[in-house]
């Protein structure tokens, strides 16, 4: 978070960086070892079949990997969601030092709630989180 804010002092850009930077790796790092343990547990059996096949390698990742990771990848993909939305609302209301960033969404909107201790807009914020995760 520092690194971004002190790339661009004094302006909103390095916050928004950082907030992004956290939404992204809360969600990629969990998929891509999902990813990749698939990869490293596709069974012998069937490594050997695509090869009795004469798969190209670039089919064999498409043929037999993919459909191979896809289900541990959905699993992950919603975890990763839940996970995402606690960066997301997180990372809007941000610390560093002595200084507070609020950044405009979600996040923001249920920091201020807090901060005023207002249960009707903290409402909301669950509120609005639960119809756009069920979409």
């Amino acid at each position: 978070m520092t690194f971004f804010i002190a790339l661009f002092p004094g302006q909103v850009l390095g916050v928004e960086l950082a907030a992004i930077f956290a939404l992204f790796t809360s969600q990629a790092w969990n998929m891509t070892f999902s990813f990749y343990q698939s990869l490293r547990t596709v069974s012998a059996d069937l490594v050997e079949v695509s090869r009795s096949f004469h798969l190209t390698a670039w089919q064999c990742f498409w043929k037999l990997d993919v459909p191979f990771a896809v289900p541990g990848l959905i699993w992950n993909m919603m975890m990763s969601m839940s996970g995402g939305w606690f960066f997301f609302v997180a990372s809007e209301a941000i610390t560093v030092g002595n200084n507070a960033y609020t950044l405009p969404g979600v996040g923001g909107y249920l920091a201020q709630a807090i901060m005023h201790k207002d249960i009707h807009a903290i409402g909301w914020v669950l509120l609005t989180m639960v119809i756009v995760i069920l979409a």
